[in-house]
């Protein structure tokens, strides 16, 4: 496993208890906030170690496993889970990780057409204009009936109620240009 190095220098240990024995240099060359808690001096041990410093993150081992692979000169993940977006957008924000953001960025762009409302979700909770704009186009190929993906977990009641309220403009947009019916010949 990447992540079991016995000469790295610190230990992140997920929420769920799953240890990644990495180096300090790469995370704090990935994270500014990497970077400053490593700046800190740790006070000095009347003992002997000879493990690498702890420290305990909020997120589960699948979230830093992904994380570190897109980090280390490892083979990278290809694609993300739509419902995995929302932790790593967390995680890169958090942690002000910016080579994450084009990663979940260009996820959520392949999988407009498989679920546009879920990437709308998350692209409009996070702040993606660009990205919700072209998975609410993409919603109105769907009856208004199927917008109701898991990731609407993501979104609170009033953005998925902006989408259903541009799901009807636009359908009654289209229903009026066709009730005139002026441009067919009689």
């Amino acid at each position: 496993a990447p992540f079991d190095d016995t000469r790295a220098d610190v230990i992140l240990r997920s929420s769920d208890g799953v240890n990644f024995r990495v180096f300090k240099i790469i995370l704090s060359l990935a994270s500014p906030i990497f970077a400053d808690m490593f700046s800190i001096p740790q006070p000095p041990s009347n003992e002997f170690h000879t493990e690498p410093s702890v420290v305990v993150l909020s997120e589960d081992s699948k979230t830093l496993d992904f994380v570190l692979r897109h980090l280390y000169p490892v083979e990278h993940p290809t694609e993300i889970e739509l419902r995995d977006a929302c932790t790593l957008i967390e995680f890169a924000r958090k942690y002000q990780v910016k080579v994450l953001e084009p990663v979940v960025a260009r996820s959520l762009m392949n999988a407009i057409e498989s679920d546009p409302t879920g990437v709308y979700a998350i692209a409009v909770t996070y702040g993606e204009a660009d990205i919700a704009i072209m998975a609410a186009r993409s919603s109105l190929k769907r009856p208004i009936s199927h917008l109701e993906p898991p990731q609407l977990q993501c979104a609170t009641a009033a953005l998925y109620g902006e989408l259903i309220r541009y799901h009807i403009a636009c359908g009654e947009a289209a229903s009026a240009v066709t009730s005139k019916r002026g441009w067919f010949p009689d």
